[in-house]
């Protein structure tokens, strides 16, 4: 669901869903997104505004912030990125796209989880 917004209202949802969790070591967040190699913005298309697309490095850094200087250093955080083209192609051979799965090329997924130790 992050990649749904620009990178402020990440940093918005990610600050609300630390709130509803407990800080308490075993906490565990996870989830997976449409992510990037490098951190970027991107247009919408069709619809105004902006998406951020996040690193794994970048989606770190976020977490360690969201949770302040007392947490950052006690989360275990792991960031996978994946191309999302070639991981939605099971079924298909390598590099055989078809023309309404064309606008995945490019385009990585982000899996991550934030364990508080």
């Amino acid at each position: 669901m992050f990649h749904l917004f620009g990178e402020e209202g990440q940093r918005d949802l990610a600050v609300a869903l630390v709130a509803l969790a407990s800080r308490r070591p075993g906490t565990v967040l996870f989830g997976e997104h449409v992510g990037s190699k490098e951190p970027r913005s991107i247009a919408r298309e069709n619809e105004p505004g902006r998406r951020f697309q996040h690193s794994d490095a970048s989606f770190e850094q976020l977490w360690r912030d969201v949770f302040g200087p007392e947490l950052g250093p006690k989360l275990d955080i792991h960031c996978e990125l994946r191309d999302r083209s070639q991981s939605q192609m099971t079924a298909r051979r390598k590099g055989e796209l078809q023309p309404d799965d064309r606008w995945m090329q490019g385009i990585d997924l982000l899996s991550w989880r934030v364990t508080v130790r």
